[in-house]
């Protein structure tokens, strides 16, 4: 468990090997109580990231999808500095709640 810009997130790496070469993956899941999250990733200690929008589907199972339909992004954002993935992280967590 992490905190960053003041979100807590859970963070997992991962390597993966392709032939002799070996990619290592940093992910972090936020998880807001709007439903909403983000996933970010970056590879081999790179500086940027990679950020998908997340909408929790299960709150029983704790399943999270990507959403595209949050007015923040129609797309997986990629190449973001630490300072970009803040700002996204709090307009993220400010998102309106989905009515049921």
């Amino acid at each position: 468990m992490g905190i960053m810009n003041g979100h807590r997130y859970t963070t997992t790496t991962t390597c993966l090997y392709d032939g002799d070469e070996e990619l290592t993956v940093e992910r972090r899941l936020f998880r807001f109580l709007n439903g909403f999250g983000a996933s970010i990733i970056r590879f081999n200690d790179d500086m940027m990231w990679e950020l998908a929008v997340l909408e929790c589907t299960s709150v029983e199972n704790d399943e999270w999808t990507v959403t595209y339909d949050t007015g923040i992004t129609g797309d997986i954002l990629p190449n973001r500095t630490d300072c970009e993935i803040a700002s996204l992280l709090n307009k993220i967590s400010n998102l309106k709640m989905k009515k049921a």
